[in-house]
């Protein structure tokens, strides 16, 4: 329940040499310094996606791989490099703006009293 101690007992899988990648999700504040720092030091891969803006910022300074927003949903693509992940992406981007233009085209028949 302590985020400090899930990062103490975290960091040392870390460091073990089986682990590629390191993925940090959630609500994370300035704990989250340790389990990147032991990720810098290996100079493995890492993708950092926090709630918290201490967490953001940590990430910022660790890994040019910061997930804000919407783009945490993306983390896969992030992972890995294949086709499929991209395809599935552009896909979800595809059906979001079409969402949007809908949601803009029926505001503009509204306000145009063509639609009640």
């Amino acid at each position: 329940l302590d985020a400090l101690a899930m990062a103490a007992g975290t960091t040392p899988l870390i460091k073990d040499a089986a682990v590629q990648t390191n993925i940090l999700m959630g609500s994370f504040g300035p704990e989250a310094v340790l389990m990147t720092e032991a990720g810098a030091r290996r100079g493995i891969q890492q993708i950092v996606g926090s709630d918290r803006t201490e967490g953001q910022a940590i990430g910022y300074a660790v890994t040019d791989k910061l997930l804000i927003g919407e783009e945490i949903y993306a983390v896969r693509a992030y992972a890995q490099d294949d086709d499929v992940t991209k395809a599935g992406l552009l896909t979800e981007d595809l059906l979001r703006w079409l969402v949007a233009g809908m949601i803009v085209i029926g505001a503009l028949l509204q306000t145009v009293g063509l639609l009640r």
